[in-house]
């Protein structure tokens, strides 16, 4: 009975998303923001400052930028399970190599009984 007091006497509260998840620059988590400009700044670093160098430097920071913003469009947390399946990749394999055989298993030897 006392168990049932408690639970009722409870009050729920709605926790509003932004709470529980990290907060997102134009889209994407800000540690892959900056990779993105990280990579538009060496892209025009290493060919130079001119409108030739910043088109390839856009196309290579919209290539990063549109996947990520789908990914974590469609899950919030796939920004933290990328990276643990890179980390822990070389321990599960996705499926065994082809040519591997199956571990059936193999019928017992027969026994002969007539001596």
């Amino acid at each position: 009975m006392s168990s049932r007091i408690i639970s009722s006497s409870l009050e729920r509260h709605d926790v509003h998303q932004s709470l529980l998840r990290t907060p997102l620059f134009a889209g994407v988590d800000f540690g892959i923001l900056v990779v993105e400009v990280a990579l538009g700044v060496a892209v025009v670093f290493v060919s130079g400052l001119s409108l030739a160098s910043i088109v390839p430097a856009l196309v290579v920071v919209l290539a990063v930028h549109i996947p990520m913003r789908k990914l974590i469009a469609a899950d919030p947390a796939m920004i933290a399970i990328i990276p643990a399946t890179l980390r822990y990749g070389r321990f599960y394999p996705p499926s065994p190599p082809i040519r591997e055989r199956s571990n059936q298993p193999k019928p017992a030897p027969s026994i002969n009984t007539d001596v």
